[in-house]
């Protein structure tokens, strides 16, 4: 992984995370700034700087889940992967987005979702519900993650 110090220090800071509503099964927040892929810099950019980012942002919010998932009792998910899901991005942004473009923006976070065995696939017909919310709040910049059972 890719982490400096800073980036470690940030992913650990407990009073960054959210807390979790009645029934939920996670919430976290991923700290850093969300950039548009599809726009800006990063549409004319080689793929490797591409890759960098999503592998970037991907890495990130693995360690924020592994590091939710092990303070739930027994360190497991209190239901299986398969199970139908409702997903809330709410992303943290100095500039609104279209909706496209918000998707786009958290790609590699809903990948890692995948990648920690929250989901077992992204795909439409998985049965999961992914919902995409923005929000200008001063002085935070990421991503809010919220998982509750469909």
């Amino acid at each position: 992984m890719n982490l400096t110090k800073a980036d470690v220090a940030r992913l650990g800071r407990r009073a960054q995370q959210p807390v979790k509503e009645p029934g939920e099964i996670l919430a976290v927040f991923v700290a850093g700034p969300v950039t548009n892929p599809l726009n800006g810099s990063l549409s004319r950019a080689h793929w490797t700087k591409k890759s960098r980012w999503a592998k970037d942002w991907r890495e990130r919010t693995q360690m924020v889940l592994l590091e939710a998932i092990q303070a739930l009792p027994f360190g497991l998910l209190p239901c299986d992967k398969a199970a139908p899901k409702c997903i809330e991005f709410t992303v943290h942004l100095v500039r609104r987005m279209d909706d496209d473009n918000l998707a786009a923006s958290v790609k590699p976070c809903r990948d890692a979702l995948r990648d920690m065995r929250v989901i077992h696939d992204d795909d439409p017909e998985s049965g999961h519900l992914f919902r995409y919310r923005q929000t200008n709040e001063s002085g935070k910049r990421g991503v809010e993650i919220r998982v509750s059972p469909r």
